[in-house]
């Protein structure tokens, strides 16, 4: 995401308290699936529990991940996505933006094709009906 409709979308989370937005990437596979659009609700570093999914301010923009654990002493939190084998660096606690709500998933490719040539196919019935056994 471009830093100006970053920090538009991030200031949009402040101000109305959700945001709707579109993931990209494979990290969060089961969960989350690339082109699905999540809700996510403003939260703070508090109210964030552990196996909760959550929106946190990066160097390079933001990540969707995990809340795995707090690192003791420090205060930090460490996100992992679900399909990775090893954790995110700590992110501090004005870096979580919020939680993740719910998920609106996009049909898969395989079945938005299959819907189309269905469609397609009930047209052509009109042209080539089908021939008595």
């Amino acid at each position: 995401m471009q830093d100006s409709l970053l920090e538009l979308a991030l200031e949009s989370l402040s101000r109305a308290g959700e945001l709707r937005l579109k993931v990209n990437g494979t990290s969060m596979i089961p969960a989350v699936f690339p082109g699905s659009y999540a809700l996510i609700r403003r939260a703070a570093f508090g109210e964030v529990t552990a196996g909760r999914i959550v929106l946190v301010r990066t160097e390079t923009g933001v990540r969707l991940h995990r809340f795995v654990r707090r690192v003791s002493g420090s205060g930090m939190l460490v996100t992992r996505g679900d399909n990775h084998s090893f954790d995110d660096p700590p992110v501090s606690p004005d870096q979580v933006v919020g939680v993740l709500v719910s998920i609106e998933e996009r049909p898969p490719l395989s079945l938005r094709m299959w819907t189309r040539c269905r469609i397609r196919m009930a047209s052509w019935r009109r042209y080539f009906p089908q021939v008595p056994a």
